[in-house]
């Protein structure tokens, strides 16, 4: 990272190549910008800087502001600080300290309540903080006038991703340059800055050792930490780090996740993996992430035990990995930056997709929920939906790069919006998605059943490239049980939304997620969960036994289910599921459907595997050139769970 001096030289030698000329028409432009923004027009006071030499002239915004209305004021230095007067036209001004021109002494004090303050300084970062010209005397004034707005007025090339951390006063509100306003905190911008220097030290790290350096991601749990890990190998790969499969690797990285405390046991047996390899390579760097790590406990057992671990963090702010690993890399033992909430959603980072033609996109993060036995809301925290056009843009760019399938990300996707500022619903969002020429095929999870509307099954009917297929968890049959999971739904309103769907789209698959042996489950209680398997008949189900998970409020819930009477209900209830699903998969027997070719056949490397936009696997033969097209297949043989098939010529 470069010194204050060397920023301090590099912002005087920029400033004195500019003309006259462009020195007057960048004024005129960044004048422009702020006269038409609500940051100038809100406020009664402007407090600016009378500029000399090559620095940006704040001239059209005085005399705008002098037009306007409004009060204006200039700074003077009096006994080694500044105060601002109001100065009703430039002869108000005589020339002061420094050569700058300054109000005169008559000038009256400005004490007003609200303010807007264009700053002065060398250079500028994307958090708003800034190098000034060493006198302190910006500095000492804000402290003092903290209830006033501030705004870093400079050049675009004074504007750094970061500055040296010793480097700045109070930080500046926003910054103000000829390309519009920065909106302070562009973390995307600050991140680059930060994969920039990394991938600076890889190269130093590679010269010496003669070779590339690797990186393994371990991904734990569900799509959201799929998607997840593809953005840190993203980033992993933009500092120059080479993928491979193996965690004999130079830098591995667990996403963890902590649904259930098993998972957190496997995770605990594979960092005892991790650290013979780490003695064989005492180079390489370990990482943990992702939802176990947002629990303190886990943090503080790790600290004590594992202390060979590098980096740990979070859900909230995976974009900063580069950044954590700079500091690891530059001399930290063991970072640690773990967030307990955010409402920040950062745009724009690199990711590496495992699919071409196909992929995941959050479209919002956390969750509102707070089923009774779940973890989830504790270590994603509440619900942030991104902006649509942020989505779009992002379907927009994978359309263009051959992405033809793309899977809607969310732990509740039909509560999508409710937290914008222009309030937008998952149904007008998949209608805009819909539109987007080269996307032709959308899918979604998870759909919460409390909040899937009218509005988003009569998209859905009429939708061209929604995937008929819906996953609408369950999770128990019994009224009663689903009240003390927290659920917000009944056993007959259930059944009604399955019905109303199933009748609005004949040939849509429904599945689900169904938890026995939930505490207090009696017979009665499960025999409704069987009453509704029968009545809804799913594609298929995914099936689990009740875990205890510490920190959920079931998980000080009494009543206990004996093992021999969960195994017994559990293995009665996957069968029944696994027959009607055999029974269901032959619906399309005989029939030529559109299949997504996804791979070659793990079994048969003369067979191609597919998708039908119902989710079922379809095999048929093929080679390697078809995977990523949507190709028409008859469906010759239904074995079950999936199909044989062939391409229809």
């Amino acid at each position: 990272m470069k010194t204050k001096q060397e920023i301090r030289r590099e912002c005087q030698e920029g400033r004195r190549k500019l003309t006259k000329h462009q020195m007057h028409e960048a004024g005129e432009t960044v004048a422009r910008h702020l006269l038409k923004s609500c940051l100038y027009k809100e406020t009664p006071a402007i407090l600016a800087y009378i500029a000399i030499k090559n620095e940006l002239s704040t001239r059209p915004v005085l005399e705008a502001a002098w037009a306007d209305g409004k009060t204006v004021a200039a700074p003077r230095v009096e006994n080694g600080e500044i105060n601002f007067y109001i100065i009703h036209s430039y002869d108000d001004l005589e020339p002061g300290s420094f050569g700058v021109q300054e109000p005169k002494a008559e000038c009256p004090l400005f004490e007003g309540e609200q303010a807007l303050v264009l700053v002065p300084g060398m250079a500028y970062d994307h958090n708003g903080r800034r190098i000034g010209y060493g006198k302190g005397y910006y500095d000492g004034y804000l402290k003092e006038h903290r209830r006033y707005s501030t705004l870093g007025y400079a050049y675009a090339f004074q504007v750094y991703p970061v500055l040296p951390e010793d480097a700045w006063d109070r930080p500046m509100d926003d910054v103000l340059t000829e390309q519009g306003f920065l909106k302070v905190n562009q973390e995307s911008m600050k991140q680059q800055y930060y994969m920039d220097l990394v991938r600076s030290l890889i190269k130093e790290k590679e010269q010496q050792l003669g070779r590339r350096l690797t990186a393994c991601i371990c991904t734990f749990g569900c799509q959201m930490n799929a998607r997840d890990s593809e953005k840190l190998m993203g980033i992993l790969r933009e500092v120059g780090f080479k993928e491979q499969e193996g965690e004999n690797a130079d830098f591995v990285l667990y996403n963890t996740c902590t649904v259930r405390e098993n998972a957190n046991l496997r995770v605990y047996g594979r960092l005892g993996h991790l650290k013979s390899l780490k003695k064989q390579n005492p180079e390489m760097i370990i990482a943990l992430c992702g939802c176990m790590m947002q629990e303190e406990t886990v943090v503080g057992k790790i600290q004590k035990s594992y202390r060979f671990v590098d980096i740990i963090f979070g859900t909230h702010n995976i974009f900063k990995l580069a950044e954590l690993l700079y500091r690891r890399l530059t001399g930290e033992s063991m970072v640690i930056d773990i967030w307990k909430d955010t409402n920040q959603i950062v745009e724009d980072l690199p990711a590496e997709r495992k699919y071409s033609f196909k992929s995941g996109v959050n479209i919002m993060f956390g969750c509102n929920n707070f089923c009774s036995y779940c973890i989830v809301p504790y270590v994603r925290g509440r619900e942030r939906s991104r902006n649509p056009e942020d989505i779009l843009e992002e379907i927009r760019r994978l359309a263009a790069d051959g992405v033809v399938e793309v899977m809607l990300l969310g732990q509740n996707v039909n509560s999508y919006g409710k937290n914008l500022d222009n309030p937008t619903t998952f149904a007008e969002l998949l209608e805009q998605i819909e539109a987007i020429p080269g996307i032709e095929r959308i899918r979604f999870m998870t759909s919460h059943p409390k909040d899937l509307s009218d509005e988003l099954i009569a998209v859905m009917v009429k939708s061209q490239k929604i995937c008929r297929h819906l996953h609408l968890p369950l999770q128990s049959g019994s009224s009663r049980i689903l009240k003390q999971m927290n659920r917000y739904y009944d056993k007959e309103q259930y059944l009604a939304l399955a019905a109303k769907i199933q009748e609005a789209i004949p040939d849509i698959s429904l599945t689900t997620d169904i938890i026995v042996g939930f505490p207090g489950e009696t017979e009665e209680d499960f025999e409704e969960t069987m009453d509704v398997v029968e009545k809804v008949r799913y594609d298929s189900a995914f099936t689990f036994i009740y875990s205890k998970r510490t920190g959920t409020p079931a998980a000080m819930m009494e009543d206990p289910i004996p093992p021999e009477t969960v195994q017994r209900r559990f293995d009665r209830l996957l069968n029944r599921v696994q027959e009607i699903a055999a029974a269901k998969c032959g619906r399309d027997m005989g029939t030529v459907q559109s299949v997504l070719a996804e791979g070659v056949d793990d079994h048969d490397a003369t067979m191609v595997t597919g998708r039908l936009s119902n989710n079922t696997i379809v095999h048929f033969p093929g080679s390697p050139a078809l995977i990523g097209k949507i190709l028409p297949v008859r469906l010759t043989e239904a074995k079950g769970f999936y199909y044989l098939g062939r391409i229809e010529e």
